[in-house]
């Protein structure tokens, strides 16, 4: 019965002449407000790229893709290349950044903004053989390599791809190719399954 008596206001409110006026008004304000909104948003493209055109290796192959703020540059992966470039936010230049020891895969910068760190495998035939997988990590200031830690355990399916950095200590990566879920350990640079 309830329903009933809100559907009956309902239809009684919507046939009020007062509120036909209020959403005329409403309406025209939200008119006027979306006029403005192109020039607002043509000033900040002004700003601000939207789209970047690069001139990163045709046969690049990008996956990965993070941020480095404190040098405002962008930083892609490649899986055909074994690499990772830098990308110019203004320009869309691309710069050689670092060699990997196989198809970058995931990227994450660390939050003093110091190191990316990536996954990496070195994929066999149909994705079934690889070679090995693991986990790498580069300077952001002069890119050269931290360390790469290869996933001792040699199931020729594991393809660690995501990853992502929990805190000053964790880092968590997926396998694309057996399922699991890493843990590892940024200070004694070991894995631990978590899922």
């Amino acid at each position: 019965m309830q329903r009933i008596l809100s559907r009956a206001r309902y239809d009684s409110a919507l046939s009020n002449p007062q509120l036909e006026k209020v959403e005329v008004m409403g309406r025209a304000l939200l008119c006027v407000v979306l006029a403005f909104l192109p020039l607002w948003q043509l000033a900040r493209a002004a700003e601000e790229p939207t789209s970047i055109r690069t001139n990163a290796a045709s046969d690049f192959l990008p996956e990965g893709l993070a941020w480095d703020a404190a040098r405002n540059r962008f930083l892609l992966s490649s899986i055909r290349l074994h690499r990772v470039d830098t990308v110019e936010r203004w320009t869309g230049r691309a710069h050689r950044f670092a060699d990997a020891p196989g198809s970058v895969l995931g990227l994450h910068v660390s939050a003093d903004g110091k190191s990316v760190w990536a996954a990496w495998t070195s994929f066999g035939t149909g994705f079934k053989q690889n070679h090995g997988t693991g986990i790498v990590a580069w300077s952001l200031a002069d890119a050269h390599r931290i360390g790469a830690w290869p996933l001792p355990e040699r199931d020729v399916r594991a393809n660690l791809g995501d990853l992502l950095i929990i805190d000053s200590n964790t880092l968590v990566a997926s396998d694309s190719g057996t399922g699991a879920i890493y843990q590892f350990d940024l200070q004694r640079h070991d894995y631990r399954v978590i899922v």
